[in-house]
């Protein structure tokens, strides 16, 4: 099973005949009555205020400034802007029984099932290292739920290019977190998180800094063990099976969507969701595609009798697969 948040755009336009539409609705049944006047739902409309952050990602020995990602329409799955003063109401809201100034905005019925723990997540491997004081953790809806040094949480994190946001709750105990950060990557996020509820739940303290730290050179580590890997199997002075303009085209994945290669002064040239970049030959019919989000993948393409069939996009680390199936022409 992937991560994808497909299913949590799918849910959220349910029974609305636009995006626009759901926007209206959002604002109308829950950011107007909290009271959260900063918000937005696309980049441009987040540019547009004078008070934004400006994201950044390492490169080498420096932090430098990228783009903003681009959501050009509003999407549930991840196109709402808030400030530190938006989230308080929201952090409030979501500690309380679906009331806020004496007016319903859900049942505590519904607002208490999206807490709730759903879909099994397996604590082991890289999860394990991230969370050393969590037994169970569970996807509810639209949730992370866990526990925490025997205490309930509920919370999620998001990352887009330069940014990441961190949202923590301990719903027994009345507590609530929103931490924003525009590094790309960052764990500061969950080591000032976890410090905190250290702090306000009398735990010992523990250096999360640290711990982070390693965690994060274990990962690179691995990184550099699988290259060295991928170069060792690498089936030197071979080609691709066909001229690269057959490998040209659309591909498709019923959740992932629309996949575009293109061939561009002798090169071949990816481009999905916000995705672009050249596809670097390694041997035979495998492809490199340079992305630090994706963990710089393969792109494996299968050529059949008919030509190319395929591709399969690997990630460079955990080996996650997804295939993209070329898209039959329209007469």
């Amino acid at each position: 099973m992937l991560y994808q948040n497909t299913m949590v755009g799918a849910a959220g336009l349910a029974g609305f005949a636009s995006e626009e539409k759901w926007k209206q609705f959002i604002e109308e049944r829950l950011t107007g009555p909290l009271g959260m006047k900063n918000v937005s739902f696309t980049t441009p409309a987040a540019l547009r205020t004078s008070d934004h952050t400006s994201p950044h990602e390492i490169k080498g020995d420096k932090v430098v400034v990228v783009p903003w990602y681009d959501v050009s329409e509003p999407h549930p799955a991840m196109s709402l802007n808030a400030s530190a003063r938006d989230l308080g109401p929201w952090l409030k809201f979501q500690l309380g029984d679906g009331t806020w100034n004496g007016k319903s905005l859900v049942s505590a019925k519904n607002l208490t099932e999206t807490h709730m723990p759903q879909i099994v997540i397996r604590n082991d491997g890289f999860v394990k290292k991230e969370n050393p004081f969590t037994v169970q953790l569970s996807y509810g809806l639209g949730w992370t739920v866990m526990d925490y040094r025997g205490h309930q949480m509920v919370g999620h994190a998001g990352i887009i290019d330069g940014q990441r946001a961190h949202i923590m709750l301990a719903p027994d105990d009345g507590i609530g977190l929103a931490i924003l950060s525009n590094l790309h990557g960052t764990r500061m996020n969950l080591a000032l998180s976890n410090q905190i509820f250290d702090y306000l739940l009398g735990f010992p303290g523990y250096d999360w800094n640290s711990h982070y730290k390693r965690v994060l050179q274990e990962q690179a580590g691995l990184m550099a063990t699988a290259a060295a890997d991928r170069q060792k199997s690498r089936k030197a002075d071979t080609k691709p099976a066909l001229p690269l303009a057959a490998y040209a085209g659309a591909y498709e994945d019923p959740a992932y969507g629309t996949a575009n290669v293109t061939l561009e002064n002798g090169l071949l040239v990816w481009r999905w969701s916000s995705f672009r970049g050249p596809l670097e030959h390694w041997h035979l019919d495998t492809f490199n595609a340079k992305n630090d989000t994706l963990l710089d993948p393969e792109v494996i393409f299968t050529v059949g009798p008919a030509g190319v069939e395929s591709f399969t996009v690997r990630d460079g680390l955990f080996k996650d697969e997804v295939e993209f199936k070329r898209a039959k022409q329209k007469n």
